[in-house]
């Protein structure tokens, strides 16, 4: 990735002192800088996906269990330095496979797999600055959705990609 000054990054979960963590570092023309921990005391962080921002900020996505289910958090680079994570996914449900997207008036959308109801669906949820607006279901909750995919055109209209698992139970984690 590259940020609003073009300098590139690299983001990757990493195991440090017995805790699998989101890592960034940022190539400063001369060399990479020390490894940022971005996902804070959140443990294990992984699945990570980033963005650039209109506003040059960095915007990264993850999943990591909270209360016993996992559930998307994000933190942003500003000035220097990463947010505190938040929260995007609902505390209701089960949640992994985040995917985001920069929309060209500056704000953000996340997406994800959501287990609601005994199949997964598609859940998306849109952030300007630092509010977020309601959770939205794309897909029903019966077609076995996983994996989302998301792109935003330079209008603003969002599309959202995903596979959806015909053989119920498996979605690449079983037999």
């Amino acid at each position: 990735l590259f940020d609003a000054g073009e300098a590139p990054w690299v983001f990757y979960a990493r195991r440090s002192e017995g805790y699998v963590a989101v890592w960034a570092s940022q190539y400063n023309g001369t060399q990479w800088t020390p490894p940022a921990r971005v996902s804070g005391e959140l443990t294990p962080s992984f699945n990570q996906e980033v963005v650039t921002l209109r506003d040059g900020a960095l915007d990264c996505v993850w999943q990591a269990p909270i209360d016993g289910t996992f559930a998307i958090f994000s933190s942003r680079q500003e000035r220097g330095s990463w947010t505190e994570p938040v929260a995007i996914s609902s505390p209701e449900a089960s949640a992994w496979d985040p995917s985001i997207a920069a929309l060209p008036d500056g704000g953000v959308v996340y997406a994800w797999s959501e287990y609601h109801e005994n199949s997964f669906r598609i859940c998306v949820r849109f952030r300007f600055g630092a509010t977020c607006d309601a959770i939205r279901p794309v897909t029903a909750g019966t077609d076995y959705a996983l994996h989302p995919s998301l792109a935003a055109a330079a209008d603003g209209s969002v599309w959202c990609a995903f596979d959806r698992a015909i053989i119920q139970g498996h979605g690449g984690s079983g037999p």
